[in-house]
């Protein structure tokens, strides 16, 4: 890739994350593999807390369910018979 670049009038290549490919200055095209939700965070300029935050429905859904069945992972003081 670097060879290329450096050889080229317009040393520029155009990354494509869509389809995961990147062209070089002679046409060539390079297919690559990225993590598919890295790419989604990529594409959609999120970070790290913005993907979660993606799922904060499943997130609070699964905080009530832990809250009922062990409260005290979650900070509640068990009731006294």
């Amino acid at each position: 890739i670097f060879a290329e670049l450096a050889a080229a009038n317009t040393p520029q290549m155009t990354v494509d994350l869509r389809i995961s490919r990147i062209t070089l200055p002679a046409g060539r095209r390079l297919d690559f593999q990225i993590d598919a939700e890295r790419r989604i965070a990529l594409l959609e300029g999120l970070d790290e807390i913005e993907l979660t935050l993606r799922s904060r429905a499943e997130i609070e859904a699964y905080e009530a369910r832990e809250a009922k069945t062990r409260p005290w992972n979650c900070g509640i003081a068990p009731e006294n018979p």
